[in-house]
């Protein structure tokens, strides 16, 4: 039992070094993107926050488990750099509420029946493409890639036997590549897609974005569930102006 504790802390730790050195990889390069842009550029930054409805998407549809969304949330910072009129490269770093619902349908004998709740560390990396009009409104959409690192998460729920017999389940996620049988484990990376839209007006931007990752998120077990997030964001953008007069 404290071989097992041991040896969870110390994967633990070793995942954490790992996302941590990833980060920090990932950041320059997008702060050394942002310097590159700004040079030639406007550039915007700004803080942003709103609502997200998490879910897992069953993509080996077993027909013994049922899925649903649950209320999240997104805050994080914001950049934007526009590389023509209309087209806008957009990143940031978002601390992002992920998972969802699982349980059992009529045809499962025994089975899970839990709430996921994993919280992330996410860089989004797309491409905008703003509508230009004349009242000041700019509608716009866009799409991109998304990268992010999980740090924190719980479990809550029960298992049911065949019996009828249930075990309450209370625990916090385990974030590894490695498969166990006695906890629950995620993959630290999760990277997937954006597609989104909305609107501008001077310094606010609304936005609706979704989102689906491409790789499994639990380690264990022979299902393969991805994240499906739905979100709707409020930003508010500090323009970044530069002089461009030749010295």
């Amino acid at each position: 039992m404290i071989s097992n504790i041991s040896s969870s802390i110390k994967e633990r730790e070793r995942t954490m070094r790992k996302l941590l050195r990833l980060f920090v990889a990932v950041t320059t390069v997008v702060f050394l993107s942002v310097i590159s842009i700004q040079s030639s550029a406007q550039v915007a930054l700004g803080i942003e926050a709103g609502y997200v409805n998490s879910g897992l998407i069953d993509k080996s549809h077993n027909p013994y488990i049922s899925v649903s969304g649950i209320n999240n949330f997104l805050v994080g910072a914001k950049m934007e750099a526009n590389l023509s009129k209309s087209i806008i490269f957009q990143s940031g770093l978002d601390y992002i509420g992920k998972g969802g619902f699982r349980g059992t349908t009529e045809f499962a004998l025994s089975g899970t029946t839990s709430t996921t709740k994993l919280n992330y560390l996410q860089i989004p990396l797309n491409l905008k493409y703003s509508f230009r009009t004349k009242n000041g409104i700019k509608p716009f959409l866009g799409a991109g890639f998304y990268l992010a690192a999980g740090f924190s998460g719980t479990e809550k729920g029960y298992y049911q036997s065949t019996s009828g017999s249930t075990t309450p389940i209370d625990e916090r996620v385990v974030f590894t590549n490695n498969s166990s049988a006695t906890e629950t484990t995620v993959k630290p990376i999760d990277a997937g897609y954006n597609v989104f839209g909305g609107v501008a007006f001077k310094h606010w931007q609304l936005q609706a974005t979704y989102s689906k990752g491409f790789s499994k998120v639990f380690t264990s077990g022979s299902t393969n569930m991805v994240h499906s997030v739905f979100g709707v964001t409020v930003a508010y953008m500090f323009s970044l102006k530069k002089s461009l007069k030749k010295k």
